[in-house]
């Protein structure tokens, strides 16, 4: 307060239309203080101060200040409690008549009118807040009790409804002041005459039949839980009748529940808006349409669709009940009244369609409508149960999505997007997860949109897919309805190419639950996999087994069949069904938790392989459907003796190993893996899984029976090697998990193995050498490769790859001419024509075809005519032989055929290599964690890390493969040469010396020849880098040994050096750079200060 003057602090109305809440609360305090104290002081001061406080406040209402309205209503609920309180107003009528007088009285500009209007609005709603609401709108009563002022709530109601009619823009805030109003006074009504009063009133000003009409009998009969129980005990509103004289064609809700069966129509008509000009039962409206157009929801949605959302869920739970009572023997008369009081509440069902559906998303609907249809549908999606969502997704709501969101030129295309991404985020809360599974089922297999993401260009579908709250129960449901879907349709396949579709989209949603939720499965022995458990089970019952439509005898026979899977087999069901069941067993095996070697306990996650195979011997014991392959005799002892070892394995495993015997135990958990897998490919017809399955139990035999020390794995590597030429990435995934689980037990010839393969040729013939020769072969040709001169190699490999064109032109040629033949004389002989009418070449001799004519045609007439019998066996006869010269044709191997096979030799070895160089790093891992271990690496280890060396340098210069290429080099330069020599290792340190010295020379010798490949930075980098490794083990070995020879050996190692750069400076064929040299000196010179600085 100003103490000068005794007045309140002018200022403080400017701090009152502040941006900050804080300012305006702490300016109005301040206010109603200094308020207080002057009433104290002086009566007349207060008074005069009174008057001027309460004036400016209603007049600052006014104020286009974005904090003004706030903050002056705010204030002014205060000042007129303490008005009231002072008897300075003797009644809120004053208030109310001064306010409109000063806001609605006098000529005005629009801008001003627009703030005067708000302004009084304002000051209306500041009646609402408490302290004064309690004192203005309800009057004492019985004791402590009160009663409604209905007087002048329906006064106050008249007030804010005039003004809504002033002006368009001032409608819809005024009205939803009205609802907040009566919200707030009806937990008070306790006479069934206050509600008939108040919707009088909405009555006599038209309102009945608008939106803000509507959502107040919403409130009243359905969301009030006071008024809507006061309402059923008195029999409902059908008996209220309204005087309004403007209604002279008596438009109302029909028994004034807007909800009502006949009123859907009416209904249709208050959400559109277009009750103007409009018959209604044939009674013509004469209500103002809305002057503009608002990208808002209207907030009767919200209300609408809750009581539809409860009375849906209250539907099923009577119906039910109705259907008991009625069926136990009640009267007719019963029984109809049971059916339309079942039916006479509209429901989600029947109000779509005419009131949404047809209005917002009809075909000629404007954008704006459109608009607030989307709006609509996110608030039907967040608010509806699961039960309900199917009615929302109709042909015109698709129609229209799809439209608007697949172009970005088209005026919705944000919102679309927009609502995608809120419908997402509503249906990641817990309580909305269930929502999803109808969602999905309504565009994937109701209305068959399985590429709706592609239409609409987002990620809706696989986002609901990939929802991380959905818990095991939702999962199950999710999973049981692809399958209810599309599996049933599986049989069906060849005869419907759409039903196929559908099929393998279904399989690959299964597989998108998996990836997507494979974290919450990946212990079998977890709780809440049952969703995992329904997916293998289905995926086992298609791949393996036959359906019950199909004939039996179409069953394949193993021993009978190649396993060249042919176009046929690969678009069947059972074969896609195969790839989706290697796939989801690969995604549940996690190698990340698959320890390497020594800890092999609690690794759950590799059961689901066995889990599946169970199935399969389950279903196939109980002999309700047929195998796709089905064994022969001779091959059922194999199978058989094959699931008695792997049962035999599970009994050594489940028993209570000593932890002394770990070794053993990742042996025998990796024989179980092999086993499972080659018993599972055994199933689906995979031939080469038989020999597997025999060296399997033959090597458990073995392993059991003899010295273990003495058993070798090679042959267990081989198999590892055959899994991964499959080009699966299941398999590859297997075989890195059994290489680690047989880590402890891997030695110099199993890593042999694996390196024979990276210096294969990347072409035919290594291809060849690969997958259709033995190692054998392989390694022989392998060194007769490094005896030859690379440039002549080359040259000879161009040289012969011509000739074997020009002879496979040529009889290519050969065989055309040869086809064409054999057709020609095959058309001869179906047409009758006489045998010499062919000359050598095959060709047709036309001159004496014309000259038998004569005598074809004194034949008798019943041989010239053929009867429809013989015309149709001519006609497949003539078929039968075009269809077999193409098939003859296509099995010619032209020049684009050869080159594409070409490539996939190329690709196939070269994805080969990598997959061992993955085998590898694996072993270069394990040997680094037992290394730190173990405080340093073993001799042993260290011999098989610098044996991997030159053939990994000959790799890189042989490859043609980038990826391959700097994939071994990242692998010798940041793992091989980074490993620390143990204390183990310089116990062994003259052998050592003597291998590491060995192999410099070769890698010496390699770097001198012609050829460094394709990639030669490459090449001479790591050829550099694993040179310098070698020097720096021998010196460290030297340093640390019992060796005398020290001076020597080093000078043997800069004589080697020398050499070298001796070769490098006189033949200009070789390619090393300076580098080569420089980083051994830097290195020499480096140790030489590093000793001096010791010395002293």
């Amino acid at each position: 307060m100003d103490n000068t003057t005794n007045k309140v602090n002018r200022d403080l109305f400017f701090k009152l239309a502040s941006d900050l809440e804080k300012e305006r609360v702490e300016s109005a305090i301040s206010i109603i203080k200094q308020l207080n104290l002057l009433k104290e002081d002086s009566a007349s001061l207060f008074t005069s101060e009174y008057s001027y406080v309460l004036d400016r406040l209603t007049k600052g209402l006014a104020s286009n200040r974005s904090g003004a309205r706030l903050g002056y209503s705010l204030c002014l609920t205060e000042v007129i409690n303490l008005g009231l309180e002072t008897r300075e107003l003797s009644s809120i009528d004053e208030y109310i008549d001064n306010i409109l007088f000063k806001t609605l009285s006098g000529n005005s500009t629009n801008k001003e009118e627009r703030q005067n209007l708000f302004g009084l609005l304002f000051g209306l709603q500041c009646l609402l807040n408490e302290p004064l609401f309690s004192k203005i709108f309800f009057i004492p009563s019985n004791g402590d009790s009160k009663a409604i002022n209905m007087q002048f709530s329906i006064a106050f109601v008249n007030h804010l409804i005039h003004i809504s009619l002033r002006k368009t823009w001032i409608s819809e805030p005024c009205l939803f002041t009205v609802y907040n109003f009566i919200t707030k006074l009806t937990p008070l009504i306790v006479d069934i005459s206050h509600i008939e009063e108040i919707l009088s009133a909405l009555d006599e000003n038209s309102l009945t039949l608008t939106k803000e009409g509507l959502a107040v009998y919403l409130w009243f009969i359905y969301e009030c839980p006071t008024t809507s129980i006061l309402i059923k005990n008195n029999d409902g509103l059908k008996h209220i009748t309204f005087k309004n004289k403007n209604n002279t064609n008596n438009l109302k809700w029909k028994n004034n529940d807007p909800l009502s069966h006949g009123n859907l129509k009416t209904l249709a008509l208050v959400m559109k808006e277009a009750l103007n000009n409009t018959t209604v039962d044939g009674n013509s409206s004469t209500s103002k349409p809305k002057g503009f157009w608002s990208p808002r929801l209207h907030f009767v949605w919200g209300h609408l669709l809750k009581v539809l959302s409860s009375n849906a869920s209250n539907d099923d739970g009577k119906r039910a009940h109705k259907k008991r009572k009625i069926a136990k023997g009640s009267s007719k008369k019963q029984k109809s009244n049971s059916a339309s009081n079942s039916m006479g509440i509209i429901q989600i069902s029947d109000f779509w369609k005419p009131v949404v559906d047809e209005i917002f998303f009809a075909e000629k609907a404007s954008n704006e409508r459109k608009y607030i249809g989307l709006l609509i549908f996110k608030k039907s999606l967040e608010i509806l149960p699961a039960d309900s969502i199917p009615v929302l997704f109709s042909n015109n709501l698709i129609r229209t999505i799809i439209n608007q969101s697949s172009d970005k030129e088209r005026m919705l295309y944000k919102l679309c997007h927009s609502v995608f991404d809120d419908i997402i985020k509503i249906l990641r809360l817990n309580g909305n997860c269930s929502k999803i599974i109808p969602i999905l089922e309504n565009l994937w297999f109701t209305r068959g949109l399985v590429n709706f993401d592609q239409l609409t260009k987002s990620n809706f579908t696989s986002s609901l897919l990939n929802n991380k709250q959905l818990d095991n129960d939702n999962l199950c449901c999710l999973t049981q309805m692809i399958l209810k879907n599309i599996m049933n349709n599986s049989a069906n396949e060849e005869s419907d190419a759409d039903e196929g579709k559908m099929v393998n989209f279904g399989l690959d949603c299964l597989l998108h639950i998996v990836r997507s939720h494979r974290s919450k499965a990946l212990s079998i022995d977890g709780g809440g996999i049952e969703w995992v458990k329904l997916i293998l089970e289905k995926l086992v019952d298609v791949a393996f087994f036959k359906a019950d439509n199909e004939n039996e005898k179409s069953t394949k026979n193993i021993r009978d069949q190649e396993h060249e899977i042919s176009t046929d087999a690969e678009s069947s069901i059972n074969y896609k069904a195969l790839q989706k069941l290697y796939s989801v067993l690969g995604d549940l095996i996690s190698t990340n938790n698959v320890s390497s070697g020594y800890d092999t306990k609690n690794q759950d996650n590799l059961q689901w392989p066995y889990f599946v195979l169970q199935l399969t011997v389950t279903k196939e014991e109980d002999g309700n459907k047929p195998l796709v392959y089905k064994p022969d005799e001779s091959l059922i002892n194999i199978k058989l003796n094959s699931l008695s070892v792997l049962t035999e394995i599970k009994e050594l495993l489940n028993a209570d190993i000593s932890t002394e015997t770990n070794v053993q135990r990742g042996v025998f958990q990796g024989l179980e893996l092999l086993l499972t897998i080659n018993l599972l490919q055994l199933y689906s017809g995979d031939t080469e899984s038989l020999s597997i399955l025999d060296d399997l139990t033959t090597f458990f035999a073995e392993y059991t029976h003899d010295t273990q020390e003495d058993i070798s794995f090679v042959g267990i590597t081989e198999i590892l090697l055959s899994l991964l030429a499959q080009q699966k990435s299941f398999l590859k995934k297997i075989s890195i998990i059994v290489w680690r689980l047989f880590m402890p037990v891997i030695k110099q010839k199993e890593i042999d193995v694996l390196l024979n393969s990276l210096s294969t040729r990347e072409n035919k013939k290594g291809f060849t050498l690969l997958f259709e020769s033995d190692y054998e072969l392989q390694e022989e040709e392998e060194e007769e490769e490094e005896e030859e001169e690379e440039e002549e190699e080359e040259e000879e490999e161009e040289e012969e790859e011509e000739e074997e064109e020009e002879d496979i032109e040529n009889q290519n040629h050969e065989e055309i001419g040869k086809i064409d033949k054999e057709a020609t004389s095959a058309l001869a002989k179906a047409l009758n024509l006489p045998e010499n009418i062919l000359n050598s070449n095959g060709e047709i001799r036309f001159d004496d075809l014309d000259d038998s004519d004569d005598d074809i045609s004194d034949d008798d007439d019943e041989d010239e005519d053929l009867d429809d019998e013989k015309m149709m066996e001519l006609d497949e006869h003539l078929s039968s032989i075009f269809k077999h010269r193409k098939e003859a044709l296509e099995r010619i191997n032209t020049g684009n055929q050869r080159k594409v096979e070409v490539q996939n030799a190329r690709e196939t070895v070269t994805s080969f290599k990598q997959k061992n160089v993955d085998l590898l790093e694996e072993y270069i891992k394990c040997v680094e964690h037992s290394a730190i271990n173990d405080i340093g690496i073993s001799s042993q280890h260290l011999m098989l890390l610098l044996s991997m060396c030159k053939p990994f340098i000959q790799c890189i210069r042989n490859t043609l493969s980038r990826q391959l290429a700097e994939k071994v080099t990242k692998l010798i330069k940041t793992r091989i040469c980074k490993v620390k020599i143990g204390n183990a290792a310089k116990k062994d340190s003259k052998n050592l010396i003597k291998y590491s010295t060995a192999l410099l020379d070769d890698i010496h010798e390699l770097v001198l020849k012609p050829k460094i490949g394709q990639f030669p930075n490459l090449y001479l980098s790591v050829a550099s880098t694993t040179s310098l490794f070698l020097c720096k083990i021998i010196h460290t070995l030297k340093t640390n040994g019992d060796n005398d020879n020290e001076v020597g050996l080093f000078d043997d190692i800069i004589d080697r050096y020398s050499n070298t750069m001796k070769k490098w400076s006189s033949d200009p064929s070789v390619k090393i750079t300076q580098n080569f040299f420089t980083e051994y000196v830097n290195w020499i010179a480096a140790k030489k200060k590093q000793q001096t600085s010791q010395e002293k």
